[in-house]
């Protein structure tokens, strides 16, 4: 419901100026543009800018300026690569470490006398006890936390919350990300 009853017809002045109004409403609109002064003044503030816009010279970019565009995407472009690159092996060496510590943990129980001194295997032995207790007490946690959450009289809300909170963690990472990349752009 039109709260103006010349709402629709400001509507069509825009789309006129744009050439983007068919033949028919053109001529409804200019049939009503003849009756109404608000409209009709309206009209002629519209076209005097129009006018005005069409008038004006085109402005060129300065020299260079495609030059250095496409020097800055190709720089960015770079940088997302490498961070993708080093990422990926940040995960790649961390999934071989600990792929490779039963082993590396056999070897040292078998020959750790040899290689390394008693004290230091303790207290490997001590610290990764302790990160399996309390790795499997998280694991224990976020099960009890989930199984909760999906059977709780509020389970949909909450996974709800959870959702949207991941989702703004998510874009303030990838904003500050964004923002350190812009800090390191050459000029």
């Amino acid at each position: 419901m039109n709260t103006h009853p010349c709402e629709q017809y400001i509507k069509w002045m825009s789309l006129a100026q744009d050439s983007a109004l068919d033949r028919t409403h053109t001529h409804l609109l200019h049939t009503h543009i003849d009756a109404c002064a608000s409209c009709k003044s309206l009209w002629e503030e519209m076209t005097a800018t129009s006018r005005l816009f069409r008038a004006a010279p085109m402005v060129e970019p300065h020299a260079g300026f495609v030059q250095r565009f496409e020097t800055r995407l190709a720089y960015h472009e770079e940088q997302r690569r490498r961070a993708m690159i080093w990422l990926m092996l940040g995960i790649g060496a961390v999934t071989l470490t600990l792929l490779a510590l039963p082993s590396l943990w056999g070897v040292l129980s078998v020959t750790g006398q040899l290689v390394l001194p008693y004290p230091v295997i303790a207290y490997i032995q001590g610290l990764l006890t302790w990160t399996a207790i309390v790795v499997r007490a998280l694991v224990e946690a976020a099960g009890v936390l989930i199984r909760y959450l999906c059977t709780g009289p509020a389970g949909p809300l909450c996974l709800t919350v959870i959702a949207i909170a991941g989702a703004l963690v998510a874009t303030w990472t990838r904003f500050w990300v964004g923002r350190l990349a812009r800090q390191q752009v050459p000029q």
